[in-house]
């Protein structure tokens, strides 16, 4: 069933954005890119309560992640971004020659509202849909054994407001900040991650 709602919202974004597409003309698009250094939460909750935060957990706190999408305005002060959004982080230590590290990572699909305040300023709101994973692996000289430990998905809401400075022919760099709001579920340990958190980033934007 969750599968079947990730395929679903996908494919209703392409149809959306390719009927726009077929519709009017090519420089109401704009193609976004970029990377981002994210923070999350990362407080469990069970019925119990509140769980305790392990060192391991503690450095997944932070990390890298990148991504991409499509604006379509329908004036110059109001438009539509749907896209890609993958973010992560990532723990590793060293014992007797074992390697053990921890991987987490949430990716998903997301659409916004895009308000333009000024000619470089823009503000946007909008909600995306997350799958988490937590692998965990052990490395050896002799062997290597990685497993995902933990799994889910959840709704989120994205915040944030951008910063576009034009330069030659039809590109602009991008400064992007804000937040991620989301709460994982996780069934088969029957517990919430929360993974809210600040999303900062840069990239590029290419006008047709």
């Amino acid at each position: 069933m969750k599968k079947t709602t990730v395929l679903f919202l996908v494919g209703a974004l392409v149809l959306i954005f390719g009927g726009m597409v077929c519709a009017k003309e090519l420089e109401n698009i704009k193609l976004i890119g970029g990377i981002t250094y994210n923070t999350y939460d990362y407080t469990i909750h069970s019925i119990e309560g509140v769980a305790d935060i392990n060192e391991e957990l503690e450095d997944l706190k932070k990390g890298v992640g990148f991504f991409t999408g499509i604006q379509y305005w329908l004036n110059e002060w109001v438009g539509f971004e749907a896209g890609f959004d993958i973010a992560g982080s990532s723990y590793k230590d060293t014992f007797d020659m074992i390697e053990f590290k921890l991987k987490s990572k949430l990716t998903g699909p997301y659409g916004t509202l895009v308000l333009r305040l000024l000619d470089i300023l823009k503000v946007n709101a909008g909600i995306g849909y997350y799958s988490y994973n937590l692998i965990e692996s052990i490395k050896t000289i002799d062997f290597t054994i990685s497993e995902t430990i933990s799994k889910g998905n959840g709704f989120g809401i994205l915040l944030g407001g951008q910063i576009s400075i034009p330069i030659q022919n039809n590109f602009s760099i991008d400064g992007n900040v804000g937040c991620r709001l989301i709460n994982i579920n996780v069934e088969e340990d029957n517990v919430s991650i929360n993974m809210s958190g600040f999303r900062f980033g840069g990239g590029i934007t290419y006008h047709y």
